[in-house]
């Protein structure tokens, strides 16, 4: 199906109110009404957003970016060695709880959720990508799996 816009109205038609698979998106604030089993945004943008944190003119934003690229290699590099098959899948869980505690450390951090990245560049001091990151890592049924 190819839509004249990317509105909400257009991706419910398209997947339905309560889609059972799981979504995976960019940030866009289309995708944020939508239902489904899990959401997951797209790792290659939130790597992009905190790059461009790492330039910020404030000095939190920078060290808030490093913090969490931290924790996503070190999510990555887990997902990597489960797929290689050098962990087994409850090494992987493990390795899952601890990079939540560190996602969730760094979340208690940030002040100001609801600020978009470009305005923390500008404007404030305040990291603000992280509930996009932590969003990513938690899902309706995440803590079932």
């Amino acid at each position: 199906m190819l839509a004249p816009t990317r509105s909400s109205a257009e991706l419910e038609q398209l997947l339905g109110k309560d889609f059972e698979g799981i979504l995976s998106s960019d940030c866009f604030s289309a995708y944020s009404p939508q239902g489904a089993a899990a959401k997951q945004k797209c790792l290659a943008h939130l790597e992009r957003d905190l790059k461009a944190l790492e330039t910020s003119r404030f000095a939190r934003n920078r060290e808030f970016a490093i913090k969490v690229l931290k924790v996503l290699w070190q999510a990555r590099s887990a997902h990597r060695d489960y797929q290689d098959g050098q962990i087994s899948r409850e090494a992987l869980l493990g390795q899952r709880a601890i990079v939540e505690a560190k996602l969730k450390e760094v979340k208690s951090l940030d002040s100001n959720p609801k600020r978009s990245i470009r305005s923390s560049q500008t404007e404030s001091a305040t990291p603000t990508s992280l509930g996009r990151v932590v969003y990513f890592f938690e899902s309706p049924r995440s803590q079932t799996r």
